[in-house]
């Protein structure tokens, strides 16, 4: 009854009882919910999601690859609690191992704690130079979450975490490596007034990040402001219109390793690996989604999508956002081959071009699984 309003010996009221099936079908576990009343009794039909499914995952963008393979439980002791666990290879060797109690004895509280190690090769814009690094984040992270409704829910904990940048080529006119030690103080709200129907979403939603990171090294303090709001709309009986809007804001210190990234996995299609970095950042992507065809098993969408952004450059001021050389915009087609009952599992291919930039950067095939946003 954790999930349900509707009362034993109460009223019966098809409002009521439509929204406990909306409220259940929004869960991750649940893939469709009907119910039935007979003689005052009221029957929930559930058609679960598999809950215990293998993550395998790849991208690839121009000369850029990875892998990752790993398993994912949604509903741990039938309670919903989480664990997630994988292994990736981009260049180096990464993992992750991240456990979820999503509400402690049916409380409106959880508990969330992770232990990541992060490992690519990251470029940095010094300058003229571009500078391949080999960068690795050990982290250690747990967090407190309180849910108020079953729309909103507020994380808040720390990670310490090591960075480390090793260059791939020794050069004199930048740092070679550089290690330290920090401690990230992180509050995370989430605001999902979103509807589920098989792979088809309807609604919108708000995240908020805030974050601060103090060095145990000595070196400034670094704070980071991150929102994203999400709208999506059902068009007919086939379609689905997805819209994202994210800005960015962090201390703007003039380095080499500004957290906001230009990246086709992350925001624009078709800009490439890791090409920019900023300490601002405004984002808008917008896509339609058209199912060709739904044979219950599996389905396929067809994708058109915009994408757009500008960043603000480490030092550089605010109102240089607005300068055309840090704006992009690419747009395209794509295609979606989706297993509707398992969760994510979603086989993104997608094509971008820049018809204000054509052959400047990165046109080209983004694929990987799940949808974009």
């Amino acid at each position: 009854m954790q999930f349900i309003s509707t009362e034993v010996g109460g009223k019966l009221d098809s409002l009521q009882l439509n929204n406990d099936a909306r409220v259940l079908q929004n869960l991750e576990m649940i893939n469709k919910v009907t119910w039935a009343e007979s003689n005052g009794n009221v029957t929930f039909e559930c058609k679960e999601n598999q809950l215990i499914v293998p993550i395998l995952s790849f991208g690839a963008v121009d000369d850029h690859h990875y892998f990752l393979g790993g398993l994912v439980d949604s509903n741990v002791g039938g309670r919903g609690h989480k664990v997630i666990a994988y292994a990736q290879y981009d260049r180096m060797f990464s993992y992750s191992l991240l456990s979820r109690w999503n509400r402690i004895k049916q409380s409106n509280w959880g508990l969330e704690a992770s232990v990541v190690r992060w490992s690519t090769v990251e470029p940095a814009y010094i300058g003229d130079l571009t500078v391949d690094y080999n960068y690795s984040n050990e982290s250690y992270g747990i967090s407190a979450i309180r849910h108020y409704d079953w729309q909103s829910e507020i994380h808040f904990g720390g990670n310490y975490f090591v960075e480390s940048y090793q260059s791939r080529s020794f050069q004199t006119e930048v740092p070679n490596s550089l290690t330290t030690r920090k401690w990230q103080g992180k509050i995370f709200w989430r605001h999902a007034r979103l509807n589920y129907e098989s792979f088809y979403v309807e609604g919108w939603g708000h995240d908020l990040w805030l974050q601060s990171v103090v060095s145990l090294d000595g070196d400034p303090r670094f704070d980071i402001a991150f929102s994203q709001l999400t709208y999506f709309k059902r068009v007919g009986g086939r379609g689905n219109w997805a819209n994202r809007f994210k800005m960015g804001w962090s201390t703007n210190t003039p380095s080499p390793f500004a957290p906001f990234v230009l990246d086709s996995y992350l925001n624009i299609r078709g800009a490439g690996n890791r090409v920019d970095r900023g300490t601002g950042t405004v984002v808008f992507n917008s896509e339609y989604r058209h199912t060709l065809f739904d044979f219950g098993k599996i389905a396929a969408q067809g994708v058109g999508f915009v994408d757009a952004g500008t960043w603000r450059q480490p030092g550089a001021e605010l109102n240089e956002m607005l300068d055309s050389e840090n704006m992009i915009f690419f747009t395209g087609l794509g295609l979606r081959l989706i297993a509707p009952r398992i969760n994510g599992a979603v086989l993104q291919i997608d094509y971008a071009v820049s018809p204000t930039r054509m052959g400047d950067i990165g046109n080209g095939f983004v694929i990987g699984l799940g949808q974009f946003f």
